[in-house]
């Protein structure tokens, strides 16, 4: 028999994901959610056949959620080639910018927001930031535009005066020089 927790895992993780995708629009974030979707939905069927009373209601159901799913795959596909082809057509601003010299190129934008995941963000506001969330988005903006993990560390621990002993600032920390 299917473990229901492991379900309501999935089904916590999906829901991550769609937030995600509400707030900005993402390839790794679309793809994840169809592999999430693809094992939430094998785990359901599992734990749905399990259980003859619910069978055949979801024997009406499943035809429509395969169409859906077929639907699904298309439009992924459909974006990933959109999105090869925008990268192609900029392969020649790439070899611009290489021409005009390595010290453009030196500082590559990065951005540590997309490192969190939901539960990280909201445990990291709630633990090290108070509860406070432009306190938190303030202090990621100004670690992107930094060079080194020594200098962002320095930073959090010097300038922020957080206690870098505190295991929610440590695990705080391994994020940020995961990002370096």
């Amino acid at each position: 028999m299917t473990d229901l927790k492991q379900l309501i895992n999935l089904n916590v993780e999906l829901e991550g994901l769609l937030k995600v995708l509400n707030e900005r629009n993402s390839v790794e974030a679309k793809s994840l959610l169809a592999d999430k979707f693809r094992r939430y939905s094998a785990l359901i069927t599992e734990f749905l056949d399990n259980d003859d009373d619910v069978t055949e209601a979801f024997e009406e159901f499943a035809p429509a959620s395969e169409e859906l799913y077929k639907e699904a795959e298309y439009v992924e596909v459909k974006e990933q080639e959109a999105q090869e082809t925008e990268l192609v057509g900029e392969g020649s601003a790439a070899v611009a910018a290489i021409e005009r010299g390595a010290d453009e190129m030196r500082h590559t934008p990065r951005c540590l927001a997309a490192s969190f995941t939901l539960n990280d963000k909201y445990r990291f506001i709630r633990e090290v930031f108070g509860g406070n969330e432009s306190d938190f988005a303030d202090t990621l903006a100004v670690l992107d535009d930094m060079d080194s993990f020594k200098e962002a560390e320095d930073y959090i621990v010097s300038d922020l005066m957080l206690d870098s002993s505190n295991p929610d600032v440590a695990d705080f920390l391994d994020i940020i020089a995961s990002n370096f």
